[in-house]
């Protein structure tokens, strides 16, 4: 009994390091698993500070994260939570949103979330002001129905924004919103085929919100904005996240092994910096499965390791394989094709890929967009793409090779029959 207490209390550890907390952004100390992105957090803080000292809405405070799967961009909007919910800001309340496309085309949904999101005495003054109710994301008595109808006239949402903004400033000291959209590329999509959208509202500060959004998305993201009319981000608002470098890795792998296991283990970090090749989401699933495999008292040991590898691997494999089943018109028979072709050390362009593939410029030009929109690839100008994961190509190749050999023993099969 004993035994299990401890792993457990080990388990609540673990998560408790890995995670990001208030106390952790107090003494403004990152994860283990997070570095290098000042660059990108400082200017969205100063960006909050900024609009909680303004009387009212600011246009070009938006903030965009885009680049491949594993980029550590969910990381820090994790990050961004754990500081903002530390920040003290003195000039109105804060509201950290998370959400969907409801958010960004549904003005009852926005305004509900950030009623959720005030804190308990900003929900009490609107509460015995207007008499809102949080239940199911709706405003209740203020008369802003969630049904939708594609034959709304334009400006519907917004003028509906507009209401639910000055409620919210009038009865909750004009509050600093921070709305965050993870996975943003598809969200925007849906958002830019809505009949009515406030997107661009909110970007030119006309939302009557202090609202700042941060999206975070594919390689795509920038330009799925773009189709919601917001041609232009304020300097320095549009962050591509890439991969670590090699002595960040290095650093982090050495402070949490120290913490984890108790020593500084050097001979497992080249590893670990080789199988994460950079990528955040890699290294947190090495360093969270050698944790886990650790005995309850802390000890590390060369098979606890390689069974650490291994299964992190697995993780890295599957979520490999979900990538490429979210990216259908990319066939099995091409996979190999496809993987030397992005190997390259030079950009990739339609004409290059509809050669490799052996298919029209018409079908390349849509397999690529595909493969965007599945983390597969980046768009790095219009019609130019590569692939900064080598180990996502290692993996496409290798399933491809794999996928061939079955199909060849399952001809030699038919044949001999």
């Amino acid at each position: 009994m004993s035994h299990i207490r401890t792993v457990s209390a080990r388990q609540r550890e673990i998560r408790a390091y890995f995670s990001e907390t208030t106390a952790r952004a107090e003494f403004d100390r990152p994860s283990p698993v997070f570095a290098g992105r000042d660059g990108a957090i400082r200017p969205i803080l100063r960006d909050a500070e900024r609009l909680s000292r303004a009387q009212g809405p600011k246009a070009n405070l938006s903030t965009v994260l885009y680049g491949a799967p594993g980029s550590g961009k969910s990381e820090l909007l994790a990050q961004l939570r754990a500081r903002l919910t530390a920040m003290h800001l003195s000039d109105s309340p804060i509201a950290v949103v998370s959400g969907g496309a409801a958010l960004l085309t549904d003005a009852g949904a926005l305004g509900a979330a950030v009623y959720e999101a005030l804190g308990s005495e900003s929900r009490k003054n609107l509460r015995d002001r207007f008499g809102w109710n949080i239940a199911g994301l709706s405003l209740g008595p203020v008369g802003l129905s969630l049904d939708r109808k594609d034959d709304r006239p334009p400006g519907v949402e917004e003028n509906r924004l507009r209401k639910v903004a000055a409620d919210i400033n009038e009865s909750a000291r004009n509050p600093t919103v921070v709305l965050m959209i993870d996975e943003a590329q598809g969200e925007l999509r849906e958002a830019a085929g809505a009949s009515d959208n406030f997107v661009l509202a909110m970007h030119k500060g006309e939302a009557h919100l202090k609202l700042l959004p941060i999206y975070a998305g594919l390689g795509d993201t920038p330009r799925l904005l773009a189709d919601c009319h917001v041609s232009r981000l304020g300097y320095g608002k549009d962050h591509l996240m890439r991969q670590l470098e090699a002595n960040d890795v290095a650093a982090m792998t050495e402070e949490a092994l120290a913490a984890l296991a108790g020593r500084n283990p050097h001979r497992w970090v080249d590893a670990i910096v080789e199988h994460t090749q950079g990528w955040p989401m890699h290294l947190a699933n090495v360093l969270s499965a050698v944790a886990e495999r650790a005995t309850p008292e802390w000890t590390i040991d060369d098979n606890v390791f390689r069974d650490a590898m291994w299964g992190a691997g697995q993780r890295r494999t599957a979520y490999y394989e979900t990538r490429l089943g979210s990216c259908p018109d990319l066939h099995p028979t091409k996979y190999v094709a496809w993987a030397r072709l992005f190997q390259a050390d030079h950009p990739v362009h339609d004409r290059a890929v509809a050669s490799a593939l052996d298919v029209s410029h018409e079908d390349a030009r849509a397999l690529t967009g595909r493969a965007v929109r599945a983390g597969l690839v980046e768009e790095t100008r219009s019609g130019i793409y590569e692939s900064p994961i080598p180990s996502l190509l290692d993996h496409i190749e290798r399933r491809g090779r794999e996928l061939d050999a079955v199909d060849r023993g399952a001809d030699r099969t038919a044949t001999r029959g």
